[in-house]
């Protein structure tokens, strides 16, 4: 299967993640076809106008209409879904979502992880938008719809990809975070907290998570930690690569100052 040409179908494509994805790759030159139990606005529009196909309701009869390469399966679609076992047992090739931003949008690009229990829209939207500012041509995958960029996902020529790293599970057949397919070479850790108690056991589960992406960054990598938070900062002793920390203490790398209006 070529990459640059590739026919691909997202059960699931409704969620912003995976909406966002499948209308990047539309726009990348892919024949991109989704189905989703419903969909809504805002990303039932932005499929619409991406020429993304889209199939309302799971049926195993889709597998008999369309022939796509591979199938991107969503982590809100359970092992029960009757389209998802359907094009298991078929045999049609299936990723995770995070697995197909790897092949897809990161390839041999310098990745760039934003992550934490809070803030990583946020963080990833700020990055993409200085970057593509800055004449750099990033692409990127939000986990929203940002007001100031063309759309949450988009793969260019740039040699950089700034993604949003959650370290909820990946799919109903690879429940690892998916930030662990991101393979970072700076990565942004904004807090962290027990979240996610349908997998998680507790806080240290959590922390286990972090420290295996952690683990992932090369040694001329990058960790930007938030200082402020000690959970955080008790991470930052497993790198292996430069740590850069931020916060609001004057103790940290890049410290927030206070302001003064008209100064």
């Amino acid at each position: 299967m070529s990459a640059e040409s590739a026919k691909i179908h997202f059960v699931g494509v409704g969620g912003v993640g995976m909406g966002s994805l499948a209308e990047a790759l539309a726009a990348a030159g892919h024949k991109v076809t989704g189905s989703d139990g419903a969909l809504y606005d805002p990303m039932k529009s932005v499929l619409a106008k991406a020429n993304v196909q889209m199939i309302e309701g799971f049926s195993a009869d889709t597998v008999d209409k369309l022939k796509p390469d591979v199938v991107v399966i969503g982590n809100v679609v359970r092992k029960e879904n009757p389209e998802a076992a359907a094009w298991i047992r078929k045999g049609v090739p299936f990723v995770s979502f995070p697995e197909a931003v790897r092949r897809f949008l990161i390839e041999d690009r310098t990745s760039v992880v934003c992550s934490g229990t809070h803030g990583k829209t946020t963080t990833t939207t700020w990055i993409s938008f200085l970057l593509d500012r800055l004449g750099l041509n990033p692409s990127y995958l939000i986990g929203g719809v940002p007001h100031d960029l063309e759309r949450g996902s988009r793969k260019t020529d740039g040699k950089i990809f700034v993604g949003e790293g959650d370290e909820y599970d990946s799919a109903f057949f690879d429940k690892g975070a998916k930030f662990l397919h991101y393979k970072p070479d700076t990565l942004i850790i904004s807090g962290v907290e027990f979240d996610h108690a349908d997998i998680y056991r507790d806080l240290e589960h959590v922390k286990e998570s972090f420290r295996s992406v952690i683990s992932l960054l090369p040694g001329d990598g990058l960790l930007i930690a938030r200082y402020d938070i000690p959970t955080v900062m008790e991470l930052v002793t497993d790198a292996l690569c430069p740590v850069q920390t931020f916060g609001e203490s004057p103790q940290a790398m890049w410290s927030l100052g206070k302001t003064t209006k008209g100064a």
